[in-house]
């Protein structure tokens, strides 16, 4: 038998972590990028694990995304983690852009985050989803241009 106070905690901190994530769009001048954002090209910047409610709350963002936007740059060098909630909140953000025809780059995914979703079979798809070891990559395989250190 589970004591109250075990699952009371786990609720709780269940809640705290769901609000240590943080999903936002980045502005197109932004420092740290290797060239100016493309236009069309929206930088979304994901920092926290994605688990349990933070992945929806994180994803939620994507709502907004404009006509027009040919991609979307997910920044998610600062995600440790992604559970099976995470999973599902980016699949469903990845197959929404799909059907929207608006390319998708995942950029900087830590080990952990890049083996689960290799168990999950999200992979690169040509014109559709790239995955991106850094913002320099990312930006040659939307074929935007680089600025000259």
């Amino acid at each position: 038998a589970v004591s109250v106070g075990i699952v009371l905690a786990s609720l709780l901190f269940m809640r705290r972590m769901a609000y240590t994530t943080q999903g936002s769009i980045a502005p197109a001048d932004r420092g740290q990028l290797p060239g100016p954002l493309p236009e069309g090209v929206i930088l979304y910047d994901i920092s926290g694990p994605l688990f349990f409610g933070a992945a929806e709350r994180a994803m939620s963002a994507l709502r907004v995304v404009e006509a027009g936007t040919k991609a979307v740059i997910f920044r998610m060098e600062l995600v440790p983690t992604i559970d099976s909630t995470g999973l599902v909140a980016l699949e469903s953000a990845l197959g929404e852009l799909r059907r929207g025809r608006i390319r998708a780059v995942l950029v900087g995914l830590q080990p952990a985050v890049a083996q689960r979703l290799n168990r999950a079979e999200i992979m690169e798809v040509p014109g559709h989803l790239d995955l991106c070891a850094d913002m320099r990559e990312a930006y040659l395989s939307l074929g935007a241009p680089l600025s000259t250190p």
